[in-house]
């Protein structure tokens, strides 16, 4: 979506939809900032003001996952994020990491495929997918070209996942955590 038109619907947002946003991005600082509780508060409370926003109930989800590791609310609000805009790519590899940190790693392969062919210049499904195969045994050299493939992506974009710019140094800090 180009910048105009992400501004014009941001002006044309109801009320409770622009609460909602403004409360999962308040969210989002506050988790960032080490207060997950707080975070997951302010979550709901936009999910109450706009029960259709998607980005809410993602990250409530993974809220769940992280730290409440409540499996069945992070899978349950997720996928009501993904029921809500089905071709969002983060929703989908935001599943994905909630089936692998529960082991379901068949599901988890399955859901990372579904956000890679979404866009298949998501960096973070390329990580995503090659810790997921590293878990089903796979060995270095088949996990390598895809943690190539999301530094390629991060080079040439010179951004995160979420579209916020990489900061210095912060692309080797990240990807070499997946080097063995």
């Amino acid at each position: 979506m180009g910048i105009l038109k992400t501004i014009w619907k941001v002006l044309n947002e109801s009320p409770t939809r622009r609460q909602a946003r403004r409360l999962t991005n308040e969210a989002y600082f506050l988790w960032e900032q080490g207060d997950p509780l707080k975070a997951g508060m302010l979550l709901e409370k936009a999910i109450e003001a706009d029960p259709t926003y998607a980005h809410a109930h993602s990250e409530y989800g993974m809220i769940n996952t992280n730290f409440d590791r409540d499996y069945t609310q992070a899978e349950k609000h997720i996928k009501i994020a993904i029921q809500l805009s089905p071709n969002e790519p983060k929703f989908w590899n935001n599943l994905s990491y909630t089936y692998f940190k529960q082991g379901k790693l068949n599901d988890a392969l399955a859901a990372v495929s579904v956000a890679e062919k979404l866009n298949p210049n998501y960096a973070s499904a390329c990580l995503a997918k090659a810790e997921i195969i590293r878990a089903m045994g796979k060995s270095e050299e088949e996990v390598r070209p895809l943690v190539e493939k999301a530094r390629q992506i991060y080079e040439q974009t010179g951004l995160r996942s979420d579209g916020t710019p990489l900061g210095e140094g912060e692309l080797e800090r990240f990807l070499s955590s997946f080097k063995k």
